[in-house]
């Protein structure tokens, strides 16, 4: 067996693991964070309403985001700052600057 073959195989069986371990833990991980704070999956649409408007621009991240649930997603905007999305009857986001919220939007 030549060394590119083994080289596939390998990344082949790789991505296989990777996979079955991202199914298992979409399929078997809903609910709950483990630590009894409700998912995004979980939380009403009015709820998680609720909480978006009570994030006030000038708080604290870590205050913030234990409210939260679980975000949809989490990612870097073109300034830079470090925002979090969450997907309910309309899409929250929350980005934070030096660790205090900076922006809120909604679409």
């Amino acid at each position: 067996m030549s060394r590119t073959r083994r080289w596939l195989i390998a990344g082949a069986v790789a991505l296989a693991a990777l996979a079955l371990g991202l199914g298992l833990g979409l399929a078997f991980g809903g609910g709950s964070d483990g630590n009894g704070a409700a998912t995004a999956t979980t939380m009403s649409a009015e709820a998680l309403q609720s909480l978006y408007q009570e994030a006030a621009v000038g708080d604290k991240e870590a205050d913030v985001l234990t409210r939260f649930p679980e975000p949809y997603q989490h990612y870097r905007d073109n300034l830079g700052e470090d925002c979090y999305e969450w997907q309910g009857a309309n899409l929250y986001d929350l980005c934070f600057r030096k660790g205090v919220l900076h922006l809120k939007t909604t679409f």
